[in-house]
C-alpha cells in the first residue's frame, strides 16, 4: 500500500475519492441497494407543533431515511417470497410531544400485500423522533414506494 507523503488530512483514510463522484441523495430518497428501492415524497404534516423545528419535513425526514434501512430489509425479506412485491404504502401516524409514534394507519396501498403492510405498520410504530416541549401532537402522512430492481 502506497503512503502519501507529507502531512496527513484530519479525516483523510487513505481513500482519495473524488468529491464530484459521490452525491447526495435526494429529499425523496429513503433507501436503495442492488436489488430494491425505497422512495417517497416529502411527508404532508398537520397540527400545532408542525411550524416547530423538530417537527419540520426535513426533520421527520432525517428520521425516516434512518429507519429506512430498517424498511429496506423488511422488503428485501418479503421480496424472497414475493418477487413480484411491488407499489405505493401511504401511511399515517403521530408523532407525540414525547417523540413517540401512536395512531399508524395505513391510507391506501397498491402492494396487492395486506401482511406485509401491516407488517410496515409495525415497525413505523416503534420509532422515535426528538421530544418536543410546548408543542402538540403532529399528524404525518407518508407515501413510500417500494421498488424491486433485478439484480
Amino acid at each position: 500500500m502506497r503512503r502519501r507523503q507529507g502531512k496527513a488530512r484530519a479525516g483523510h483514510f487513505g481513500v482519495d475519492i473524488a468529491r464530484e463522484s459521490v452525491g447526495r441523495a435526494t429529499a425523496g430518497r429513503i433507501s436503495s441497494g442492488g436489488s430494491v428501492n425505497i422512495t417517497s415524497a416529502p411527508p404532508e404534516i398537520t397540527g400545532e407543533a408542525a411550524s416547530l423545528a423538530s417537527r419540520t419535513q426535513a426533520s421527520i425526514q432525517r428520521v425516516t431515511d434512518l429507519e429506512g434501512k430498517r424498511l429496506k430489509h423488511v422488503f428485501e425479506n418479503w421480496l424472497k417470497r414475493d418477487p413480484a412485491l411491488h407499489g405505493q404504502l401511504k401511511i399515517k401516524f403521530t408523532i407525540l410531544p414525547s417523540g413517540e409514534v401512536s395512531n399508524v394507519s395505513i391510507v391506501s396501498s397498491t402492494m396487492n400485500n395486506s401482511e406485509f403492510d401491516e407488517n410496515i405498520v409495525r415497525y413505523i410504530k416503534r420509532w422515535a423522533f426528538p421530544p418536543v416541549e410546548g408543542g402538540g401532537p403532529v399528524e404525518v402522512t407518508f407515501p413510500f414506494v417500494f421498488e424491486g430492481q433485478p439484480s
